[in-house]
């Protein structure tokens, strides 16, 4: 993923420092919130879809799911969120 990009309704991140600097943030503006996969990953050739939720420690929920590319090698090069 060092080069792939993360886009969402929020954010749209160029490389893995930004993405990482966006979780931190993240997790610093909501302390024990909790990230859990819903279901499966689905996945076909080098693309793939997956469900998520995540819980916030006030107990409001906040789901979504998020669509991805992958290069030949395996690694992330484009992950879309929905939420």
């Amino acid at each position: 993923y060092e080069e792939g990009t993360y886009t969402d309704p929020t954010a749209a991140l160029v490389n893995r420092a930004e993405l990482d600097a966006a979780i931190g943030q993240f997790l610093d503006t909501y302390p024990g919130a909790v990230l859990s996969l819903i279901g499966k990953v689905e996945a076909y050739q080098q693309h793939l879809h997956f469900a998520w939720v995540i819980d916030f420690s006030d107990g409001t929920k906040l789901p979504g799911h998020d669509y991805g590319e992958l290069a030949a090698t395996g690694k992330f090069t484009k992950i879309v969120g929905f939420f």
